[in-house]
């Protein structure tokens, strides 16, 4: 009798595991509708290499929530062990549609040469704490790839190093590839924001240059949810918008009310030139 309730027991951890979104209770869930990942569907696992990577991050998701942490120990040790993995350059491609209905948002870019992995840390509380790795295609059989939140120093940190990246658009240079990575996160349970980071590859490593925005100052936009405020709404009010063949970002505009902020209705205009963002004034 008490072996069999020890494997009811062993079943039922299983299965709570295999939820999407399990140990991630805040994530912000991103993916389509219409998509297979919103349909639960049964998908096969295509590769050795990729069920290493989702015992790893099914090994993340179970670890206990620790509100206010910024990092764990033991997630950067599973991180460092994601990214040797994701070096094989037969990962690029997999779709890891097991890792999209656990709330993982793998976003690729315009030109099909970088990939964005983002998820929740279980460490985080009502600020989250979003991990990201990125994946580069170097065009020579090799993978280049980082975790985006060790690319930021403690000097140039404001809160949360990275959102969930949502998008991601290529830049042309005249020296480096640049890629426009455009995301969103929380900084507490009322308070979503929109931001985006400059991120260029050099030969064997990346760089993060948000120093290509005017002033230096990074695009960043939050508003206030109160109450019976619908939070996706507010969210979609918020996001920032670029425009790959015009080159120009926009980031909406908020002003400050007793309550909190609130969008505008305008929106700040930037226009890639030469390499960098100008402004380009408000509409």
């Amino acid at each position: 009798m008490k072996i069999s309730s020890f494997y009811i027991v062993l079943i039922c951890v299983a299965l709570a595991c295999n939820q999407p979104g399990a140990g991630n209770k805040h994530a912000l869930d991103l993916r389509p509708n219409d998509t297979p990942h919103a349909k639960k569907q049964q998908v096969l696992i295509q590769n050795d290499t990729e069920k290493k990577i989702i015992a790893l991050f099914d090994s993340i998701f179970v670890l206990p929530q620790e509100d206010g942490a910024a990092a764990h120990p033991k997630e950067e040790i599973y991180i460092d062990s994601l990214l040797k993995l994701f070096k094989n350059p037969s990962t690029f491609k997999l779709p890891f549609e097991h890792l999209s209905q656990k709330n993982v948002i793998i976003r690729t870019s315009d030109d099909q040469k970088l990939r964005a992995i983002s998820w929740l840390s279980p460490y985080s509380g009502t600020m989250w704490y979003v991990q990201t790795i990125a994946q580069y295609d170097t065009s020579n059989d090799t993978m280049l790839v980082a975790s985006l939140n060790r690319l930021f120093t403690p000097a140039t940190e404001t809160g949360t190093p990275t959102p969930f990246i949502d998008k991601v658009y290529f830049l042309p240079g005249p020296e480096t590839p640049g890629y426009l990575l455009i995301g969103q996160g929380q900084m507490s349970g009322t308070e979503p924001y929109s931001t985006a980071h400059i991120l260029q590859v050099a030969p064997n490593q990346f760089h993060v240059n948000d120093a290509l925005f005017p002033k230096k100052e990074l695009p960043f936009t939050t508003a206030t949810v109160k109450g019976n405020d619908d939070a996706a709404a507010i969210r979609k009010q918020i996001a920032i918008q670029y425009d790959p063949v015009a080159m120009k970002l926009q980031v909406p505009q908020t002003r400050e009310t007793s309550t909190g902020s609130v969008f505008s209705g305008r929106q700040q205009i930037y226009q890639f030139k030469k390499g960098a963002f100008v402004t380009m004034g408000r509409l």
